[in-house]
């Protein structure tokens, strides 16, 4: 399977999630959202919360965010993820940071789709972990609304990032 052609057709599909439930916001006047999916290449001899670290330091340099130069990567980082049933990871994850406007019987077919297009992806779900991870003040505001969902199985880690465009 070729992961690099797959999740660039399941950052359509997550663009297109968006573009619906930014519309469906009429009533709120506050940021839009985007949502987008990312291969991770963790490694196993770190911690999980160490090749978070890495990964995010890494990605605020490829965005210019400058850091002053006394900053020390692996300080002042908070994780609040919390381990869930996968398919329950996936429920809260969407419905809470996309489509809360709608009822439970809306949601489900979104529900369906997106459980499909995950468990196709990836096969076997060994564990996900859902929450926020808080980067050191310095790279506020630019991190700061990100929501995330780590999701692991034998083949490949997957990150989805739901980030409020503010």
């Amino acid at each position: 399977m070729n992961f690099a052609f797959e999740i660039e057709k399941f950052n359509e599909f997550l663009n297109g999630l968006c573009t619906a439930a930014n519309a469906l916001r009429t009533s709120y006047t506050g940021p839009e959202f985007d949502c987008y999916i990312e291969q991770l290449n963790f490694s196993k001899d770190k911690a999980f919360e160490d090749n978070f670290k890495a990964f995010f330091y890494q990605k605020c340099k490829k965005l210019n965010i400058k850091q002053p130069s006394n900053f020390q990567h692996h300080t002042d980082w908070i994780f609040e993820m919390e381990s869930l049933n996968w398919t329950d990871a996936i429920h809260e994850f969407f419905y809470k940071n996309l489509f809360p406007t709608l009822n439970i019987n809306q949601f489900s077919e979104i529900y369906q789709s997106l459980f499909n297009k995950i468990e196709n992806l990836m096969g076997e779900i060994e564990f996900a972990k859902q929450g926020y991870i808080s980067p050191p003040w310095q790279f506020n505001p630019y991190c700061q609304h990100w929501q995330h969902l780590y999701i692991h199985s034998n083949d490949i880690q997957l990150l989805i990032t739901f980030e409020a465009n503010t």
